[in-house]
């Protein structure tokens, strides 16, 4: 009886205990499915609330109006400000940068895309096409790769197909634009070895329509070039100009596809949107 007695009680306490372990899973699984059903409504609620916001954060900076300006908006889903106007100072750049990061929280696509077509001033155009680009290729740096503590991003300078195919109408232009090229190229080497976690392409279109191209009228812009502007109509009527609608579309492929870093997109209106390829180097 005795033995009969503690063993029914041994049972009875081995019951009780899963039983409590029973319960306890429940409370847990309780307790876990409520914080999953908190994180859903709170993610909901994120969504709600920035619905006009969701993607990226976009920085363009270009050269069309006569002061320098910034406005910023919602384009596609997307986050934008932009930068507009003669290339600025240092200390303006830097406050365009440091305007978008305070106004948005992050930075995670930079384009840059500054350009003229004055080869009378040929070093103002140096200063614009060339030198703006390293600037703001260094300050998007600054705001998005691992190496200072950020998330990674992406940059698109723009360059020209005037660096494929050479020009006697503007010779300083078409320097600058091999150099941008030269450059990214450089930069997304630099970006992979060193864990920068940025893609750094560059866009290369042949004409466009934009005002830049009525610039070669110009006596004030092109300087003694001006005298071959029949030339440089004749390469517009040869290969045709594009609708800024392209380009777009170009630089949409190069957010949106992970694996292009160092990449040189030729936009054309003979082939569209194609890549250019570099035989590899031999010793």
């Amino acid at each position: 009886m005795t033995v009969t007695g503690r063993a029914d009680r041994c049972t009875s306490a081995q019951r009780r205990t899963e039983k409590e372990k029973t319960q306890r899973r429940k409370s847990q699984r309780d307790i876990e499915r409520r914080e999953r059903d908190q994180r859903k409504q709170s993610v909901r609620g994120r969504r709600r609330k920035n619905k006009s916001v969701k993607g990226f954060l976009l920085l363009l900076c270009w050269d069309h109006v006569s002061e320098w300006e910034g406005g910023s908006g919602d384009r596609g889903g997307s986050r934008h400000w932009e930068s507009r106007g003669p290339v600025p100072t240092a200390e303006l750049s830097q406050d365009a940068f440091q305007s978008t990061v305070d106004k948005f929280g992050r930075l995670d696509i930079v384009i840059n895309n500054a350009g003229i077509n004055n080869e009378k001033n040929w070093e103002k155009t140096i200063q614009v096409n060339l030198t703006s680009v390293i600037k703001g290729t260094y300050l998007a740096l600054e705001h998005m790769s691992k190496e200072y503590g950020k998330e990674g991003g992406i940059i698109i300078n723009v360059s020209s197909m005037a660096a494929f195919l050479h020009s006697p109408h503007q010779p300083v232009y078409t320097a600058t634009k091999h150099g941008v090229i030269g450059f990214t190229r450089a930069m997304a080497d630099a970006s992979s070895l060193g864990n920068y976690g940025v893609r750094i392409n560059v866009l290369c279109p042949a004409f466009v329509d934009t005002p830049l191209l009525h610039s070669v009228e110009h006596e004030d812009n092109m300087g003694k070039f001006v005298k071959f502007k029949d030339d440089f109509k004749r390469s517009m009527s040869k290969f045709g100009v594009l609708q800024p609608s392209l380009i777009a579309e170009g630089m949409m492929r190069l957010i949106v596809d992970s694996s292009l870093n160092g990449a040189v997109m030729k936009i054309t209106c003979s082939k569209g949107i194609h890549f250019h390829t570099y035989e590899p180097m031999s010793a």
